[in-house]
This record gives structure tokens, sequence and C-alpha cells, in this order.
């Protein structure tokens, strides 16, 4: 039961119930067995009730299985070259592993297969940087804006600092701030440590690694990053008593930590959750720092298509040029994802496909939703009935504010207004009980509801409009003849 509902048995939170079952074997009676289960009684429960956030989990996983075998053919881009190490990963990698903030989990295809994470690190130095320093004090280094050109650009902002962090020029100051200002007299090695830590931390101690093979193959072919640097150097971008060769070299080894799709998607869901990690219940960052590390990756975290990204898909999201990318759905869940072929702009192109027939399954953009908008898709998140529940609650409340256009919206959507709450009250009962004769009007002339609905206290609308002193409404209902 807890494996169909995405539960794994090595969950980290399941660990005491584990060892107890364990030990008591097969001979475990009624009593034990809720010993058992109240040590990890919250998570057990909400299992069992089917309150976790992905209520029907198999279907979900059913659909990630359709969307993973369609991006399976697709066979363009090519595998980053510029870093000659990354040249050598076959083309053939496909990964994806989902955690929701309740922690269900699922993988498919090469998900624990390790890679770089590369760019896919930048967030995460930041946000270490955010949770050490603050906001006020690392963007007096870093911009916020998206700088419109690709991610290793020679540019800065008009004030003379990296366009945001998501990019080269803003992550080799996110270095640079860890070493100078958050790890100083620190060795590179030390401050390393503590970003793998952290990363492990988001991860609930999924795999995280380190390539000193892709560090070495960086730090001989990293001309590029070493220009930027140096024009930072000059304009005096970084804090002081930092050297360019002691933030490059803390840089590309940032860039070189291993981990899989696993690991990215158990961070992508820490993040989705607000710093708490799903599977440990841990605080790793703060909110705030959660809400700026989300805000720059929605808006710059997608190199050059950053902008084309954020609205179509709408979710926070950050690539590598190892293929990777990590996708988060807030308070509901992160997705990791890897394949290594890259389109022109340096994102894999399965991963962005992924992202696009996920929408067209889901209703995930965070603007779907708005207003009086019925949304085409399914939300993965809703509950069986809720949808009706929902639909009952709205024409209701219309009704209750005299809002004649919510309920014109609602009837053009071909809804059923003559939906029922749990005292069997239509829309027609509560228009007439509040006096709303225009309500009352565009229910029986343009909607044809049933005049006669009587409620569980068998009063009809009419009944309803006459005990409540609207007499007008009353007399309009008896004049097409509903029953008192």
């Amino acid at each position: 039961m807890m494996e169909e509902e995405g539960i794994r048995p090595t969950d980290p939170r399941l660990k005491q119930f584990m060892v107890r079952v364990s030990k008591e074997k097969d001979d475990v009676d009624e009593d034990t067995l809720d010993e058992v289960i109240d040590t990890d009684l919250p998570l057990i429960a909400s299992t069992l009730r089917n309150l976790l956030v992905i209520p029907d989990f198999r279907s979900f996983c059913s659909h990630l299985d359709q969307i993973f075998e369609e991006c399976t053919d697709i066979t363009s881009g090519n595998v980053a070259s510029y870093i000659p190490e990354l040249s050598k990963v076959s083309p053939n990698f496909w990964g994806m592993s989902v955690c929701t903030v309740d922690g269900q989990r699922y993988s498919k295809g090469d998900s624990t297969e390790p890679f770089t994470l590369q760019s896919c690190s930048k967030p995460l130095t930041y946000g270490l940087a955010l949770q050490q320093l603050g906001s006020e004090k690392v963007h007096q280094f870093v911009g916020q804006e998206p700088s419109g050109e690709v991610f290793n650009a020679l540019i800065l902002d008009k004030h003379d600092m990296p366009h945001n962090p998501m990019i080269n020029p803003g992550a080799i100051i996110m270095c640079g701030l860890l070493k100078s200002l958050v790890y100083e007299n620190h060795a590179i090695d030390d401050i390393l440590a503590e970003i793998m830590k952290t990363v492990k931390n988001l991860a609930a101690n999924e795999y995280v690694g380190f390539s000193n093979e892709v560090y070495e193959s960086e730090k001989a072919t990293g001309f590029r990053n070493c220009a930027i640097a140096y024009l930072m150097m000059e304009k005096k971008c970084f804090p002081p008593s930092i050297t360019v060769d002691d933030v490059l070299t803390l840089y590309y080894k940032s860039c070189s930590i291993l981990g899989n799709c696993e690991t990215l998607s158990v961070i992508a869901a820490t993040l989705a959750n607000g710093g708490v990690c799903p599977l440990t219940n841990k605080m790793v960052l703060r909110q705030d720092v959660v809400q700026n590390m989300l805000s720059l990756m929605q808006s710059c975290g997608m190199y050059d298509y950053s902008g084309h990204f954020a609205f179509q898909i709408g979710l926070p999201a950050k690539s590598g040029v190892s293929g990777g990318m990590m996708l988060v759905v807030p308070s509901v869940m992160g997705i990791g994802l890897w394949s290594p072929p890259l389109d022109r702009l340096g994102n894999s192109c399965r991963c962005l496909y992924f992202c696009e027939r996920l929408l067209d399954f889901y209703c995930m953009h965070p603007y779907a939703r708005l207003g009086h908008a019925v949304p085409a898709r399914e939300d993965p998140t809703q509950r069986p009935g809720r949808d009706k529940e929902e639909h009952v609650i709205r024409i209701l409340c219309a009704a209750a504010r005299d809002d004649v256009d919510a309920l014109q919206c609602y009837f053009l959507r071909n809804m059923d207004m003559n939906v029922r709450d749990y005292d069997g009250r239509s829309a027609l009962h509560v228009a007439a009980s509040e006096g709303h004769l225009e309500s009352v009007r565009f229910l029986i002339d343009v909607c044809r509801v049933d005049v006669n609905a009587r409620d569980r206290f068998g009063h009809t609308p009419r009944k309803d409009a006459e005990e409540f002193g609207n007499v007008y409404i009353a007399n309009v209902l008896k004049c097409i003849g509903a029953e008192l």
C-alpha cells in the first residue's frame, strides 16, 4: 500500500517503523502493530487515508511513463563539447525522478546514473550565500535581472555587477562571497565540503559525489570564465581579499559536484516545500531564502530561454550543460531530469519537451486557475469529488453575493446550475433568501433551473423568499408557477 502511493521502504521517516517490523517479524498481533505504527503515525495515517499531496499517485505515474516514453524518441541536440570531459558522455542517457512535498517518489530510466550538476549548482551556492549573509548583503554584489545574453557572456549590468546569480558571472561572484565573507581563511576544499554538505541535506543524503576529471577538464579549458573573473576584478565586483585563482577553483569544483535525477528531485522538492526536506522534515534553508532562489530560477534559470520557459511553463527551473535539470512545482513536488543532448541555448532537448508535455497533461501553470477560470487540464493534487465540491461552492457563493457575471461565466462553461449543497439548497434557494432579484432572474430565465427544488427541510426557493421577507421575489416565483 505504502509503495503504491509512492512511499519507499527506504524512506528515512519510516526507519524506526521498519526496524520494529523486522524485529517482530511474522509474529505481530494487533496491539503490537498499533504500537509499531504509532512511531511513524503521521506519515502512515496520511498514506492510508489518501491525504498525500498527489492522491492518485498511480495514475500520475502512468502519465509520467507516457511522457517519458515520448521523450525517448527525441534525437535532436548535441552533447556539450566545450568541456572535453562532458563530450565523452553517451547521448542516450535519459532519466527522470519525482519527489513530492509529502515524500512520494517515482523514478524512470537512468535516474541513478551520476552526472555533474554544472549550472544546477548555481541556485544552491546562491542559496547558501543568502542563508549565511542575507539578501541585502548578497545583492550588493549581484543583480536580479535576466541578462538577455548567453550564460557565459562577458557582460555586466549598468551598475557593473553580474545580472543575476544563475549565469556564470553571478555564480563566480557567489563563490567569491563564500570564500571571502562566509568561510574566510578556510581552504577551498573545506568550503567545497560545506557546499556539498548543504547539497546532501537538501537531498536527504541521496547520492552526492565529486568528479575530479570534470574539474580538471573545466580548469584546463575555462578561458572564458577566466576572462569574466578578471573583468569583474577590474570592475571591483568582488569583496576584498579574493584572488581570481581561488574563486575560479571553487567555481569549477562546485560545478563538478556529482548527483543524479533522484538527488535533483529531492533538492527540488525541498525547495517546493519552503526549505524543509520532505524526507527528513528538517529545515535546510529559510523560507525567505527559498523565495529568492525560486524567484530567480523562474526568471533566469534556463539561460537565454528563460523568458520563453517562464511564459510557457511558468515554474521555477534550473538547467545545466551536463543535461541535468530540476523543476520545482511549489507546494507540490520537485522533478529531476537528465538527458545530455542540448539545444543551441544549452538546455536539454528531452528535458524541455518533458516539461512541455507535463503542462499539456496537468494544470501546473501558476496562472491557470485565476478568477473564475475552469482549468481544461487535470490537477494532480485534486481529490476525487473535490471538483464537484468546488463547483457547488463557486455557484452558491456567486448567488449569495449577487454576482451575475460569475453565474454567467459558469453557465457558459456548461457547469450544472442546479447543483446543491449539503442541505440540498440550490443557487436559486440562496439568491431568493438573500433577496437578489437579478440573480434570481438570471437563474430562472437563462439557466432554466428547477424552481421547485426542495432542500432537506422541504423548503422551495419561493418558501425561502417568503420566510426572509423578500415578497417581490416570492411573487416573481409564484407567477411562473413555483410551488410554495
